[in-house]
């Protein structure tokens, strides 16, 4: 299994990401030499989240969150990255 760690929107948001996990078989690496990952997963279905939480007292439990979203609305999340604006380079 392969586990997807998801980049919180807000980048102030210091709580841990939330993760789902893949069969090692349906990952893929790209084949244009960048360092990027890819998956199909059926537009149709959803995926269950889950992320960490940290014991509000020292001796507390870690805890663990889970919640269900579309396969639409998760790859919007793996794709945000594409909605920030890039860096210009120095000319």
């Amino acid at each position: 299994m392969v586990a997807i760690k998801i980049p919180n929107a807000d980048p102030e948001d210091k709580s841990a990401w939330e993760e789902f996990v893949l069969p090692v078989k349906m990952v893929h690496s790209d084949h244009y030499g960048s360092k990027t990952l890819w998956a199909k997963i059926p537009a149709d279905g959803s995926t269950t989240l889950s992320r960490s939480i940290k014991p509000s007292t020292e001796d507390g439990t870690w805890e663990r969150e889970e919640r269900t979203v579309d396969n639409k609305t998760l790859k919007s999340m793996v794709e945000a990255y594409k909605l920030k604006p890039k860096a210009q380079g120095a000319r």
